[in-house]
């Protein structure tokens, strides 16, 4: 059997560019059994497949034919360009900085635009070699490419204004990790010679890490970012000023269709909320807000009353419209398993009440809504409730 080409010189050839451009929205399965026998083709459609499944993480990568994706497993850790460009309008333009487990290099790319020398550095010399071919086809000709450690490099590498940090978060048998220190490199190992090697630092750690744990581990964090897509939280940032002490800020974002949500404050700041009846409008904190644990802060800010102590369910008795997290105009409020919303359509949202949303659907034999009602199951005061009710904003 022929063997294939590589794809940096497949994709040098027009005609291949043309065959990616005119099949992206094809069905790949199909493709593959029309050119069974053609290992450049297949080549070409396993692209064609990669980049159907980050259309929307990576909308650059999908629309550009000429840039290439690595395997599925390598694309899971890399941040979605939405993300990459969030740490980029939340970082102050500088001279120089380094990406020290860059991957496929997605924050790399978008950073760069913000500096005028770049140093990428990645272990895997596959991903690096998509890396260069990318960066080439994007015009990134600051960027000076190393394969190594970043623990290894680090020790005689050139000072820089930053580093940025996207350690390795999974074991050998592929799955997650959520402690620093399972991280590859470890920063509680390396986070010195950082010190001595840049002006300033930016790690992106596990969404599911413990905040209040981490600062405690690591000193002289000068802000954390949370940034949630569509109420997901998909990233958590520590970033350290090493020149400048200041006090530390917490920032948050929920990236949204229709208007993204911004929060930020001071972490150690006091929050007393009083609590409050259930009255005709209901406030969700987003999922960025939760957590970073400022969702009393908010709720002081905006003067809302809070259901009950354990509850991050806020009510009052006018529409606020700018809250940053989502908003339900109160129908109902019944006992817990009322006979109204049996066979039922409803979303269901479960806050600090015995059973989670998928237990109270198979109960009540409640279909899923595709529209704004909601029951959501909490406790409010002392006791536990179903409330009827529509989502607002």
């Amino acid at each position: 059997m022929k063997m294939r080409k590589p794809l940096k010189e497949l994709l040098a050839e027009e005609e291949n560019v043309a065959f990616i451009r005119e099949n992206l929205q094809k069905d790949y399965t199909k493709l593959l059994l029309k050119y069974s026998d053609n290992e450049d083709k297949r080549s070409l459609i396993e692209q064609i497949a990669q980049k159907q499944r980050i259309r929307k993480k990576l909308p650059s990568y999908y629309q550009n034919p000429r840039l290439i994706l690595p395997p599925s497993l390598n694309l899971a850790q890399a941040s979605s360009e939405e993300t990459a460009q969030v740490k980029r309008d939340w970082l102050k333009a500088a001279q120089s900085m380094a990406d020290l487990s860059a991957g496929l290099g997605i924050d790399c790319s978008i950073l760069a635009a913000m500096f005028n020398e770049v140093i990428y550095v990645e272990p895997n010399p596959d991903l690096l070699k998509i890396a260069r071919h990318n960066f080439k086809v994007l015009g990134l000709d600051q960027v000076v490419f190393h394969q190594a450690k970043a623990e290894e490099f680090l020790k005689d590498m050139p000072k820089v204004d930053l580093i940025y940090l996207d350690p390795s978060r999974r074991d050998e048998g592929e799955q997650s990790l959520i402690e620093v220190e399972n991280y590859q490199p470890n920063l509680l190992e390396v986070i010195n010679l950082i010190k001595a090697k840049s002006q300033s630092l930016l790690v992106k750690l596990s969404p599911m890490i413990s905040i209040p744990h981490y600062l405690k581990e690591l000193s002289g964090v000068s802000e954390v970012w949370v940034i949630s897509q569509r109420n997901e939280c998909k990233e958590v940032c520590f970033y350290w000023n090493f020149n400048v002490p200041s006090s530390l800020k917490i920032r948050t974002i929920n990236l949204h269709p229709k208007q993204d949500q911004y929060y930020e404050n001071l972490v150690g700041s006091e929050a007393i909320v009083k609590t409050s009846p259930i009255l005709h409008y209901l406030y969700l904190p987003n999922a960025s807000i939760l957590k970073a644990g400022l969702q009393d802060h908010v709720a002081k800010e905006f003067n809302l009353g809070k259901l009950a102590p354990n509850t991050h369910l806020y009510s009052s008795a006018d529409l606020i419209s700018d809250y940053p997290g989502r908003v339900f105009k109160v129908l109902q409020t019944l006992k817990p398993y009322h006979s109204h919303f049996r066979k039922g359509t409803y979303n269901i949202i479960s806050r600090n009440f015995p059973e989670d949303g998928a237990f109270i659907a198979n109960k009540l034999k409640i279909k899923k809504s595709h529209h704004k009602q909601h029951l959501i199951a909490c406790q409010a005061n002392e006791e536990y409730v179903f409330i009827e009710a529509d989502l607002v904003l």
